[in-house]
């Protein structure tokens, strides 16, 4: 019969949303390459608040944009660190997404990569390899 992606409207629609998911896997490895040898902007110390200034600034930010304590808004370049360090938890919302994205088209795939997070569904709590049909 075929793969499903050529038989139905939703089944393209399938693929294009699998197609999405490797360019966003791929770009999501060239980002954490970019944290290690991008500019001083990219790098991952700038999103992890690990230094005094950065957790002064932190505060000094919150008061700011939350409490309204200050009249003017704090001058940053690139960004300030509670938004390095909201980028740093997007990130591992990502690495979630990746995981458990991968981990699911794993039962389906006979593809090597998506094969590499067959694990994930059973640690997640679903269905065995026995009656996934994965060995």
């Amino acid at each position: 019969m075929g793969d499903a992606s050529f038989s139905y409207w939703f089944g393209t629609v399938r693929f294009i949303h699998f197609v999405a998911a490797f360019v966003f896997f791929f770009n999501f490895l060239f980002r954490i390459y970019w944290g290690f040898v991008g500019n001083e902007f990219a790098r991952w110390s700038n999103f992890i608040p690990h230094r005094k200034a950065q957790l002064r600034e932190a505060m000094d930010v919150l008061k700011v944009d939350i409490l309204q304590a200050k009249a003017e808004p704090l001058p940053s370049i690139g960004h300030n660190s509670v938004a390095g360090f909201t980028y740093f938890l997007t990130f591992l919302a990502f690495v979630f997404q990746c995981f458990t994205g991968f981990g699911m088209y794993a039962a389906m795939s006979k593809s090597w990569l998506p094969r590499l997070f067959a694990w994930i569904v059973p640690l997640m709590g679903g269905t065995s390899r026995r009656a996934s049909g994965i060995t």
